[in-house]
């Protein structure tokens, strides 16, 4: 299930975005700390299952425990409707068999129904099967994942990798190029930089994707945002600066969903960590694997070469860290 958000983007005609209720769960599983806000949780949270299978075959999104007590976890992500009161009332029912199997601690057991809207015709129902009902913003939720994501990969700082071709410090001469000489077309840029005409409409495709380079008809002139990046650059070297990897780092996690590259970067970086929760540095077969299934190309990329070096590349590109962070 899935409710739609309008998002603004970079060239301000309006989207809508898909939120779906594991992206939901997916951060209040890692945020616990905003979970046990949402809940009112007076001791810190921790996980005890995701997508639990109950006895009667239905799947629970979260039982935490806190402070000796269980939380049990329904989300929503559209109106509250009586059917979702139900299930609620049918998964808290069959907690004790669990507890009582084992499968639980022992404990007290608060049931939490999780929904944007609430109608107060169904508080009362939620009251009478001691159902908390909690009614709350989904792009409050997805705020809250995007501001703390910088400090959630603190350990995965942008540094500077020279073993591609994506490697964004290459693109360090067109940025030099149109810094010094704005507003030129790409045969113009080629024979500045002495970069072949197909390369420089290849990097200038991407510069453009990562909001820092921007075209008038077949001109092309930095950004704001392009400029500060070319303000941060070491001169005359085709190496990413960590000034320049703060710029874009500071982009990219305000706006990940500006455009494919971004989207991409973004992806793999928290592929990365996930992964990195098991094994440090991540095996890169591993993370391949990962970053192709979150991305939806199973098919596309169906060879470990093509996964391997969609991988690198989208780890390179934005010289994220994932490079150093796999192997």
């Amino acid at each position: 299930m899935g409710m739609q958000l309008r998002k603004q983007s970079m060239t301000s005609n309006r989207e809508e975005i898909v939120v779906r209720e594991r992206q939901i769960e997916d951060i209040l599983a890692t945020y616990t700390d905003l979970l046990g806000q949402m809940l009112g949780a007076s001791a810190p949270l921790r996980v005890l299952a995701r997508q639990l299978e109950l006895p009667d075959g239905g799947r629970l999104d979260l039982i935490c425990l806190g402070g000796g007590q269980l939380y049990l976890v329904e989300i929503k992500v559209e109106p509250a409707r009586t059917e979702f009161v139900q299930q609620t009332a049918r998964y808290l029912a069959q907690i004790p068999t669990l507890q009582q199997q084992g499968e639980l601690p022992a404990g007290s057991v608060q049931g939490y129904l999780l929904s944007p809207r609430i109608p107060p015709r169904l508080l009362s129902e939620c009251q009478q099967y001691q159902i908390h009902a909690i009614e709350y913003a989904p792009s409050s939720v997805l705020q809250h994942f995007y501001m703390n994501f910088q400090q959630h990969l603190s350990f995965n700082r942008l540094t500077t990798h020279n073993h591609s071709v994506w490697h964004l410090g290459v693109t360090n001469p067109i940025i030099q190029t149109l810094a010094t000489t704005p507003m030129q077309d790409i045969d113009g840029i080629a024979a500045q930089t002495k970069l072949a005409p197909s390369t420089v409409k290849s990097y200038l495709t991407l510069l453009e994707q990562l909001g820092l380079v921007k075209n008038e008809g077949t001109l092309y002139h930095l950004t704001d945002l392009g400029r500060r990046y070319a303000s941060a650059m070491t001169p005359h070297s085709r190496s990413l600066s960590e000034g320049q990897a703060e710029v874009l780092r500071e982009f990219i996690t305000r706006n990940p969903f500006a455009s494919g590259v971004t989207l991409d970067i973004f992806t793999v970086v928290e592929c990365t960590a996930s992964l990195a929760k098991n094994q440090y540095p991540v095996p890169l077969a591993i993370l391949s694997d990962y970053f192709t299934f979150a991305v939806g190309n199973e098919t596309r990329w169906n060879k470990p070469k093509t996964r391997n070096d969609a991988t690198r590349m989208c780890g390179v590109r934005g010289s994220t860290g994932a490079a150093g962070a796999y192997r």
